[in-house]
């Protein structure tokens, strides 16, 4: 079974925005794990990896129009909704304890600024990130469970004395 082309396009652009919003995140994790000295776990570069992996199946579901890729890009943005709201939970607490009391007792004020900044893409990009990963398994819901209707006749066979 397939999906219809409208929704296949909507997975492409979709698959396409959380591909882009998935690198950026994980490259602005990375840099800013290196640059603030931060433990790994407390970078969320896991929430860009996963909307990275959940743009590139959005993608595959739109080019190949295959409605089980679809379930799993669906079932995979929701997962993706919970991961982006943790993340943006985690970025606002490290972004106001780190600007404000961790960041200013830098050697270099300009450091504390900069992982300031880095923290508020991060945070931005993941706020896009959750919007985007709603819309997305609105439509993969669209797409899997809401088909046309067709145009399917139904006879009743009554029998003849029924008629009086």
């Amino acid at each position: 079974m397939s999906i219809e082309k409208n929704h296949a396009i909507a997975a492409i652009i979709l698959g396409g925005i959380e591909s882009v919003i998935g690198v950026v995140v994980l490259i602005a994790s990375l840099v800013l794990t290196g640059k603030a000295s931060l433990k790994v776990f407390l970078s969320p570069y896991w929430a860009g990896l996963i909307i990275l992996i959940s743009g590139i199946l959005g993608l595959v579901s739109g080019y190949k129009k295959n409605r089980n890729c679809m379930i799993v890009f669906m079932v995979l943005n929701v997962f993706c909704f919970i991961v982006e709201i943790v993340a943006v939970i985690m970025c606002t607490f490290q972004n106001f304890f780190w600007f404000r009391f961790l960041g200013l007792g830098e050697k270099n004020y300009n450091d504390a600024v900069n992982n300031y900044l880095f923290l508020t893409l991060i945070l931005v990009f993941d706020i896009t990130a959750i919007i985007i990963a709603l819309s997305a398994s609105i439509i993969g819901c669209a797409a899997v469970y809401c088909k046309n209707p067709t145009n399917t006749v139904a006879f009743q066979m009554v029998p003849p004395t029924q008629y009086l």
